[in-house]
């Protein structure tokens, strides 16, 4: 991983590429900004695809359980419909709601940076998808 500090420079995704990933797993938005987020994260997403087509991904939407950051979760799912709508394959997503299911903020610190207990629950949310993109071999 990259913590935070990763938004979807074409110079990340070029040495993601350079990686021989089972999957990857593209939830880069902590610390980007709406501007970042329009110039980088679809075009991120689709150069790491054909860098790497066979290599499933999984879209991560953002793990900030306040409403401001409504427009992250909104990015995510909207490229994810598009992507799906175009014939991806080899492709899938955690929604905010499985990190947090119904709005359990008790795994945050502040209503968005997780605790122990928080980190738990995403990293169950994220392995559940995962393990069953590569149990499918990624053909979802």
């Amino acid at each position: 991983g990259f913590s935070g500090q990763g938004c979807m420079e074409p110079e990340l995704i070029d040495a993601l590429s350079r990686i021989d990933a089972a999957v990857y797993v593209i939830s880069p938005f902590g610390n980007m900004t709406r501007e970042q987020a329009d110039a980088r994260y679809e075009s991120g997403v689709r150069r790491l695809r054909a860098l790497r087509p066979e290599t499933p991904s999984v879209l991560g939407e953002h793990c900030y359980y306040r409403t401001p950051h409504d427009w992250k979760h909104e990015a995510v799912g909207r490229l994810y419909d598009k992507l799906k709508a175009e014939g991806w394959r080899k492709l899938a997503i955690v929604r905010m709601d499985d990190m947090w299911p119904k709005g359990d903020t008790d795994g945050t610190a502040d209503g968005g940076h997780p605790n122990d207990r928080g980190e738990w629950t995403m990293a169950e949310a994220f392995a559940a998808v995962v393990k069953g993109i590569l149990q499918t071999k990624g053909d979802t």
